[in-house]
């Protein structure tokens, strides 16, 4: 008997579905590093007198870094009474 029950056929493209679904974000996450920091961070990284520190790491590994910084300055003034 060659033919597929209703139930095979439905957990069959339910399966491929679910599979070139987990393809696509693992692709997709491998190329971007989302990094959330403070700015000094980034700068003290990709810029100065060494250089980009990042740069070997990020040919290595075929991604890049998004850089998300905060700055510390409300934080700060949050504390001090007026």
């Amino acid at each position: 008997m060659s033919a597929l029950s209703r139930r095979q056929t439905l957990a069959s493209m339910l399966g491929g579905t679910a599979l070139l679904a987990m393809a696509r974000t693992t692709n997709a996450a491998s190329k971007t590093l989302n990094v959330l920091s403070h700015n000094v961070h980034r700068t003290v990284l990709t810029t100065g007198a060494a250089g980009d520190l990042t740069d070997t790491w990020r040919k290595s590994n075929d991604a890049e870094i998004s850089w998300t910084t905060s700055d510390s300055n409300p934080l700060q003034a949050a504390g001090v009474p007026p």
